[in-house]
């Protein structure tokens, strides 16, 4: 799964993904970015 890393400034591949959920009940993905090690999140299911 992919997501765009503020820090690099470019989509990468999540690393380490987790499937959550929000506050209001809506689902998530975060992980780590695979090339600084920044953190990344995606709202919506984990494909």
């Amino acid at each position: 799964m992919k997501a765009f890393c503020m820090k690099c400034r470019k989509e990468i591949e999540i690393k380490d993904p987790q499937a959550i959920r929000m506050k209001n009940g809506a689902a998530a993905t975060r992980g780590s970015c695979s090339s600084c090690g920044g953190k990344v999140f995606r709202v919506g299911k984990q494909q």
